[in-house]
């Protein structure tokens, strides 16, 4: 993720000026990578006349705190992404993509699992049209 650069982004600048806070915020997080949070606080902070507070993670990669790699060892992909979001600030995007160069690949069975669960779905809608068509 980058720095949001302080200043803004002419293009950003002269949307706060505008009034457009949602246009400015997208424009920043189009110009920087930036989370929806890191923006908002950023496009906030200028039209109050501050310095950018948003905090942006340091380019290259990053270890794992101990609390996400536990939710990740537990299975749990979501809930990593968002300790890891609330311990960082990162943005969703930039969360998810460092969880997921941690987390394991779904094995075959897993996968297996999830396409039986369809069959499975087929079956009982075939059984039920069956009942009642004749």
């Amino acid at each position: 993720m980058t720095e949001i650069p302080d200043p803004l982004p002419g293009d950003v600048v002269e949307a706060i000026e505008r009034g457009d806070k949602l246009i400015a915020i997208k424009l920043l997080r189009t110009a920087t990578g930036a989370g929806l949070k890191e923006a908002k606080d950023a496009v906030e902070a200028h039209g109050r006349g501050g310095a950018s507070t948003a905090r942006s993670a340091p380019s290259g990669s990053r270890e794992l705190s101990a609390n996400v790699v536990e939710a990740l060892d537990q299975g749990n992909k979501i809930e990593a992404i968002r300790r890891l979001r609330a311990e960082t600030g990162l943005g969703l995007k930039d969360a998810k993509d460092a969880v997921e160069g941690k987390a394991p690949a779904p094995t075959s069975d897993e996968r297996r699992g999830s396409g039986s669960l369809g069959w499975l779905l087929v079956a009982a809608v075939l059984l039920v049209a069956a009942y009642f068509f004749l």
